[in-house]
């Protein structure tokens, strides 16, 4: 068999000649992701008050060793959106052998109700926001709503949430001054309640340049209802 020894040459020389292009293609193709995620992270940390030095050696080799994958593009809530960010820089932290500080726990902020049903105890929190009365918008005890007769007072009001808050307001329905409510022969045989329904609002826990959304717990006053004394002889018929 005869063989062509020129083609050959040529043969490998192109092969050998592609495998180290592709090479140093690929090679700079992932120092430049590296760099890309590099940028990324130390935004992202700037974002959430993390100090950490990404310009290390060692955290460099460290990086070539973490696959790196293109994100898709998903629109995610605010919230959501932050949430994904923490577990990310969680993870980078991990393969860094960075402590993550302790950020400001604004999970733990909520609205609390100014009462609770069923119970006796009454917190007497400062109410988020300012509340207003709807002008003619109260309905008064006695009045006749759908062919019944209210038990208790009630009237609609708007709450205006602060700046950082969204949406800005809050439509409510608050018990009104009068308090009582089943009267038999003048004498009251029960009480009005404020009735609360948890309602998630966004809240900006960062700035107004650079703004991070999170979901708030925001109790909201919904009803009043009228809750009959344990002593009354009432009570055995409820």
């Amino acid at each position: 068999m005869a063989w062509d020894a020129l083609g050959v040459i040529r043969f490998l020389d192109r092969t050998f000649h592609e495998h180290y292009q592709k090479g140093s293609a690929k090679n700079k193709s992932k120092t430049e992701v590296i760099e890309r995620n590099v940028e990324a992270l130390e935004k992202l940390m700037r974002e959430l008050n993390v100090t950490c030095d990404l310009k290390t050696d060692e955290l460099r080799t460290k990086f070539h060793n973490i696959s790196f994958v293109d994100p898709r593009r998903t629109i995610f809530s605010p919230s959501l959106r932050r949430s994904k960010r923490m577990d990310r820089l969680e993870e980078f932290l991990k393969v860094l052998n960075v402590t993550q500080p302790e950020l400001e726990p604004f999970s733990r902020l909520s609205d609390q109700p100014l009462s609770v049903e069923n119970e006796r105890i009454t917190y007497r929190q400062k109410l988020i926001g300012e509340s207003h009365i709807v002008p003619f918008g109260c309905d008064k005890r006695g009045a006749e709503e759908d062919g019944y007769l209210r038990l208790c007072g009630a009237c609609q009001a708007i709450r205006r949430l602060p700046d950082t808050f969204f949406p800005p307001f809050i439509n409510e329905v608050t018990c009104d001054t009068d308090k009582a409510c089943l009267y038999f022969y003048d004498y009251p045989h029960g009480k009005c309640r404020q009735k609360h329904m948890n309602f998630v609002v966004l809240r900006n826990v960062g700035t107004k340049e650079c703004q991070v959304w999170k979901k708030f717990n925001l109790n909201v006053r919904v009803s009043c209802e009228c809750f009959v004394d344990e002593m009354s002889f009432f009570a055995k018929y409820v």
